[in-house]
């Protein structure tokens, strides 16, 4: 047969998802057991906080910018397509015993099947994975004239359930928060944009508030308010094709979810400040002083990182993407003149600047050649450490039968003090286990 290659990372987007940050021993979906022990570890764990916290509406993201792969206190979820006919596979990783499985109580049954509990029935359009607690979600996108949908399941796959159809309005695929019970997030319905609560139990959505400008965004939350951003632009009928881009304003605003009032914080005009969220805080690259300081939301202090990243031989007319907040450090690409590409960082505690050095010379399936945390797990982060090559029996245009190649990234485990130092010969890969099944 003929053989192709299709990079089909995991039939959905390539964002940042939000970290995990307990490290405890994994429930082995093969072991009820174990799952049952683990199940109830985390029960007694969100009783304990909702018993400490005092809030009912303490909120935090569970998305950060798009539904990737989902990670819970134990390991990393994703959804694997291997097939001509738009099903798949969730997949497990346990960051304890360094395994990617199916989600499945039998790891030799057939898992093309609707009782399987790793089984996706319709990946087509995109399908992606997050977590709250001890609830897995998975979401597909709205496709041509089938509506998206929310199902909700236990975190061994079980107890799957519809939750939400979304009909009116589009599918998510932004920053999503919780304060958990309940969801909150940005919809598209028609040609707005709207805040929305999706009620876990019902399935209702509740538009808590229009957006306005030219694109919105659910970028942090923390104690009982969102914060959103919104870009307008101000020169929308110059003649200038690039005068709507210049011209764009970001204001960043919180709504609170208790009574409902929202609040203005900042603004600036574009490419003026790069920023990333994390809770209360954000962290604004202030282009024009050449600095980088920390915000707190709730009070409007500031605190001074990096008084001068020229100093620390920085250009901040070269900083492009910020990557999420892991570890209290803050990673950011440079991208020279002439196309050259590096990755940099910040430990948000000292202001100590460093550079990342590429862990490989090859690129990996997201085409880079730097490590990509997935998650972090006690002292440890997961992360993306190459390309993995997975050949799947498929058809081309005419109806001939060919093999292709669907590209996924390798995993591995570091200890979070060798991925700042640099130390990636420290890496402990991830054993692909599903690939003995599934061959």
């Amino acid at each position: 047969m003929k053989k192709g290659i299709i990079s089909i990372l995991l039939v959905t987007c390539l964002a940042a998802v939000s970290g995990c940050t307990n490290q405890e021993t994994a429930p082995d979906p093969g072991n009820t057991e174990d799952t049952a022990n683990a199940e109830s570890r985390m029960a007694s764990d969100t009783a304990a906080e909702a018993e400490t916290d005092g809030s009912e509406n303490e909120l935090e993201m569970i998305v950060n910018w798009e539904i990737f792969m989902a990670c819970s206190p134990y390991g990393c979820y994703e959804i694997g397509s291997f097939s001509s006919d738009y099903t798949g596979n969730i997949l497990y990783t346990d960051v304890a015993t360094r395994q990617r499985i199916f989600l499945s109580p039998d790891l030799s049954a057939d898992h093309n099947d609707p009782s399987d509990p790793s089984w996706v029935e319709n990946t087509h359009g995109g399908c992606g994975l997050f977590a709250m607690d001890d609830t897995l979600f998975m979401c597909r996108t709205n496709v041509d004239d089938t509506p998206g949908e929310l199902y909700r399941m236990d975190l061994d796959g079980r107890n799957r359930q519809s939750i939400v159809t979304f009909t009116d309005y589009n599918a998510p695929t932004g920053g999503i928060a919780s304060d958990g019970q309940d969801l909150y997030t940005i919809l598209q319905k028609q040609d707005k944009q709207w805040l929305v609560r999706i009620c876990t139990d019902s399935g209702k959505i509740e538009p808590l508030k229009e957006m306005g400008g030219d694109a919105a965004f659910l970028v942090s939350a923390y104690g009982d308010n969102l914060v959103l951003k919104e870009i307008h632009a101000e020169d929308k009928d110059s003649e200038d094709p690039m005068a709507p881009y210049y011209s764009q304003v970001h204001r960043i605003s919180q709504y609170n979810i208790t009574d409902g009032t929202e609040k203005e914080i900042l603004s600036w005009q574009q490419d003026t400040m790069t920023e990333e969220y994390s809770g209360e805080y954000i962290y604004l690259l202030d282009v024009d002083n050449d600095c980088l300081k920390e915000v707190c939301l709730s009070t409007g202090e500031e605190r001074m990182i990096v008084d001068s990243l020229s100093a620390e031989s920085v250009n901040v007319e070269e900083i492009g993407s910020f990557y999420p907040i892991y570890d209290q450090h803050l990673i950011f690409d440079i991208v020279g003149d002439t196309g050259e590409f590096a990755k940099m960082g910040t430990d948000l505690r000292d202001g100590k600047v460093f550079t990342l050095e590429p862990y490989t010379q090859s690129l990996d399936a997201y085409s880079r050649q730097h490590l990509g945390i997935i998650g972090e797990f006690g002292d440890e982060f997961l992360v993306t450490s190459g390309t993995l090559e997975v050949p799947v029996d498929s058809f081309d245009p005419a109806g001939n039968p060919i093999v292709t190649d669907v590209l996924m990234s390798k995993l591995s485990v570091i200890k979070k003090e060798d991925f700042w130092n640099n130390r990636f010969d420290a890496m402990e890969p991830v054993e692909d286990v599903f690939l003995e099944v599934l061959n």
